[in-house]
């Protein structure tokens, strides 16, 4: 399978994708706080999204959620969000529950899991659309 990024552009390329999954998360914690008419702050904000991007990070990193190839193609990057993001929402969440002392109820995690799977897949599979019309994406250059 040939890349669509050159390997020096990487780095950069993985790092845009890392920051726009954290935006996700971001998102959806304000679209969370927004329907439970609570006050948007910082750190509402954080509460909500850090033990899900720290989940996210270690278990995404470890299933190869961050490889250059988990964009390479719309349905990749679809389908590199499911499996990683499962486990990683389960851990997140469990971490959320015992940082806020609050117990996993179903509800929760329905709503959590599938809301930010949706965001990350959006995210993902708009980055992945964008390489593939690139002209320049397989040149190295």
């Amino acid at each position: 399978m040939r890349a669509l990024v050159p390997p020096r552009r990487a780095w950069g390329l993985m790092a845009l994708v890392l920051a726009g999954d954290l935006l996700s998360f971001g998102v959806f914690a304000v679209l969370g706080l927004m329907s439970h008419q609570t006050a948007v702050t910082l750190q509402g904000i954080l509460r909500n999204a850090v033990p899900l991007a720290v989940a996210w990070l270690i278990v995404g990193g470890v299933l190869g959620a961050f490889h250059p190839s988990a964009v390479s193609h719309p349905r990749v990057a679809w389908w590199r969000v499911v499996g990683p993001w499962l486990v990683a929402g389960l851990v997140g969440l469990w971490l959320r529950s015992e940082w806020l002392h609050r117990p996993l109820v179903v509800p929760v995690v329905v709503i959590f899991l599938g809301g930010n799977a949706l965001l990350l897949m959006l995210w993902r599979v708009a980055v992945s659309l964008w390489l593939v019309r690139r002209p320049l994406a397989t040149k190295e250059t």
